[in-house]
């Protein structure tokens, strides 16, 4: 996420014991640039990813798959429901999500930045590429289905695909 209104990005993973864990980068985000984020989690740690570059890490080896209290998880919209938090809703367009089942490394998140995925890659749990979207369902491509919802000002829109960053 992106708190409150600087350019900071966080990743952040709350463990089952009530535990926050979270990679903070002191302004690494730019307005109208087009940019690719990876988040890692699992048994070699947390790793924050921009533009294919190690931006940081945590040592917290729990995944997602350990998280089972959840009241919902958002793209673009924060978590908090409280009104001391600030953040706002993401001004901003997103290509395609992907949740792997597997950890991938800084090699092979580069070399996947900027291919589209079908759906059948190995490790791929579930791919949201907003291509395919009916009544503000987004179509899980990936093999488990997983629906999205579109809510509040959230829409798809055609776009040209991003140049890779240098």
């Amino acid at each position: 996420n992106n708190q409150g209104i600087d350019n900071n990005l966080t990743f952040h993973l709350y463990a089952p014991e009530k535990q926050e864990h979270f990679i903070r980068t002191s302004g690494i985000l730019s307005s109208n640039q087009w940019c690719h984020l990876a988040a890692v989690s699992g048994p070699a740690g947390m790793k924050l990813y921009f533009n294919g570059l190690l931006a940081g890490t945590d040592p917290y080896t729990g995944s997602f798959a350990a998280i089972t209290e959840r009241q919902g998880s958002f793209l673009g919209h924060s978590s908090w429901d409280d009104p001391a938090h600030t953040d706002e809703d993401f001004q901003g367009q997103m290509d395609e999500v992907r949740v792997g089942g597997v950890e991938r490394t800084a090699e092979q998140i580069r070399a996947g930045m900027s291919q589209r995925m079908t759906g059948r890659e190995p490790g791929l749990a579930a791919l949201w590429n907003f291509e395919n979207v009916e009544n503000g369902v987004v179509k899980d491509a990936g093999p488990n289905g997983i629906p999205g919802i579109l809510v509040g000002n959230a829409k798809t829109v055609e776009a040209p695909l991003p140049q890779t960053p240098a």
